[in-house]
């Protein structure tokens, strides 16, 4: 198939796909991913990206993964610029209770049932458990506007599912860091240092990125039809410098970006959010083909 063919069929996958949901309300994850899983019989990405760099097996996730990395900090940051701190009077508790005790339940609970179950050994049992505490916008996103649940599980919902993914990432690279590659080693004071370096170079780096597109914002000397593409440049280059830092802290960095433009009173944030919302539609149908289609 042609490069360019296999490019341009992906995003009108996920449009169909996304489309048949709404005619149908069916959910668009599944038809996403059965779509991707269907094309995924006829051209694996990764094969299909090998060949095209001369038959290096390594050069489809070394070409694919950043792809992936830089849409989903799209998408987080449009998630971010979702959460009023306002609604926090009404879901902080249970968002908050979700994201700490829910996710040490969560990772406890994976790990024993994929010890007992799959019978994997403890580091691989307890390396997938941190991977699963993740929900993420990506899913919870599309799962709330099919469902429709009333204001306040929504609003718990939607925090948590944007807070726990950079939870749920800072998470994995600490099990991956303690359990795989320190086998020999572990260190629970390398692991707390590793955790505080990456939220604080995360937290530091999306608050002075949003306090600089808020002053130039504000001032406007950026002007409206610009504003959502700067926006946009500012946050994946921020989530590049971010994780060059710190690993997995740039999707700290990015929502903490979203956040501060969404609950900043300098100027209005609508334009952006409705751009962001437009690319986070179809960055999800094309992460879901693209990523089913991976699926041997």
């Amino acid at each position: 198939m042609d490069f360019l063919l296999y490019l341009a069929m992906i995003p009108a996958l996920g449009l169909t796909a996304q489309w048949i949901a709404w005619r149908t309300n069916l959910p668009g994850i599944l038809l996403l991913l059965l779509f991707g899983l269907v094309l995924g019989q006829f051209v694996q990405p990764d094969e299909f990206l090998a060949e095209l760099t001369g038959g290096d097996p390594s050069a489809g996730p070394r070409l694919l993964f950043p792809i992936v990395s830089l849409s989903v900090a799209v998408i987080m940051f449009e998630g971010g610029l979702s959460l009023d701190l306002r609604e926090l009077r009404e879901a902080g508790s249970a968002a908050f209770r979700l994201c700490t005790i829910g996710a040490l339940i969560t990772f406890g609970g994976t790990s024993l049932a994929a010890h007992y179950t799959l019978g994997f050994g403890w580091r691989l049992s307890c390396l997938i458990g941190a991977i699963l505490v993740v929900t993420g916008p990506t899913v919870i996103g599309p799962l709330l506007r099919q469902v429709r649940p009333s204001r306040r599980v929504g609003t718990t919902l939607k925090w948590e599912g944007i807070v726990i993914d950079p939870i749920g990432a800072v998470l994995a690279v600490l099990v991956f860091d303690q359990l795989m590659i320190n086998v020999h080693e572990p260190s629970l004071l390398g692991a707390v240092m590793m955790l505080l370096e990456t939220a604080l170079v995360g937290t530091l780096l999306g608050i002075v990125g949003g306090a600089a597109l808020t002053f130039a914002f504000g001032k406007y000397l950026v002007p409206d039809n610009l504003q959502g593409v700067a926006a946009l440049a500012s946050g994946l280059l921020l989530f590049a410098i971010s994780d060059h830092l710190a690993s997995e802290s740039g999707l700290i960095s990015v929502t903490v970006l979203g956040i501060w433009l969404s609950n900043q009173k300098s100027f209005d944030v609508e334009h952006i959010i409705e751009f962001k919302e437009n690319l986070r539609t179809l960055l999800i149908g094309c992460l879901f083909i693209l990523l089913g289609s991976r699926v041997n």
